[in-house]
């Protein structure tokens, strides 16, 4: 999962970007989100089901794509990984976040508006963080977890 949190404009202004500012202030949407690969599933292919294994196979590069229509300006983007392999066990999901400064350049209009501090992003217990991938899926697949995907 790929969240976008622009830096406060005080921040920005004092020259230090995003380096300065306190993680509370942060405020992420989620902006892409992947797991299951499409037509397949752990049913019919267990090892190649979630996108995952094509970051393994990329030598564990991800590409992601921010938005064209992005205000220019500063921002943090949080890349999670969260393994599911013991979520099975309500405390058992592992997260896995990584987070980079961006100077966003030659931007649209488009603002970030809204959003939550990671902190809040998930429950103990939702779906798709208390889930057992080794007997699975509804119909619908896999249960993101966290907020919806902004726009």
């Amino acid at each position: 999962m790929d969240y976008l949190a622009p830096c406060p404009a005080a921040a920005s202004a004092s020259g230090g970007g995003c380096t300065t500012v306190s993680k509370e202030e942060l405020r992420f949407v989620k902006v892409a989100q992947a797991g299951l690969k499409r037509g397949v599933t752990p049913a019919t292919d267990w090892l190649k089901a979630w996108v995952t294994d094509d970051l393994i196979k990329d030598n564990f590069r991800w590409t992601f794509q921010v938005p064209k229509d992005l205000k220019s300006g500063m921002y943090v983007l949080r890349h999670e990984i969260i393994a599911l392999h013991s979520a099975w066990d309500v405390e058992g999901v592992q997260a896995y976040p990584q987070c980079i400064n961006l100077n966003v350049t030659d931007g649209g209009s488009t603002e970030i508006t809204g959003g939550e501090s990671a902190t809040t992003f998930y429950t103990q217990g939702e779906p798709g963080l208390h889930i057992n991938v080794y007997n699975g899926f509804n119909e619908g697949g896999y249960p993101f977890p966290g907020p919806a995907l902004w726009r």
